[in-house]
């Protein structure tokens, strides 16, 4: 049951990342541009749901650490993630574009 709590938590780190790499890949040229764009829209959705959960539940709720944890997660560490798959995809583009020279062989 421990791994599948935390495998759960890991893969809502790493689904953004992914989503962003593929993003910046179709957007040649402005990957940081689409990259940062869908990580500052999710998270002001997450962060609009946070806050209105918090109003609706309270912190002092049972299971606030069930509830909250993910959305905290997603809310402040997404877009970084999302900026994250953009500069990822824009240095896999910016090596292909150079391209390796027969000297550095």
């Amino acid at each position: 049951m421990f791994w599948l709590i935390y495998a759960i938590l890991l893969e809502r780190l790493i689904e953004p990342m992914l989503v962003a790499f593929i993003v910046a890949l179709l957007a040649k040229g402005r990957e940081m541009i689409a990259s940062m764009t869908l990580g500052l829209l999710f998270g002001a959705m997450n962060g609009i749901y946070l806050i209105r959960t918090v109003h609706e539940f309270g912190w002092s709720t049972p299971n606030a650490a069930n509830i909250y944890q993910p959305l905290i997660l997603s809310t402040f560490f997404n877009p970084v993630l999302f900026a994250l798959g953009g500069g990822i995809a824009r240095k896999i583009r910016l090596a292909v574009v150079r391209g390796t020279s027969a000297s550095h062989c």
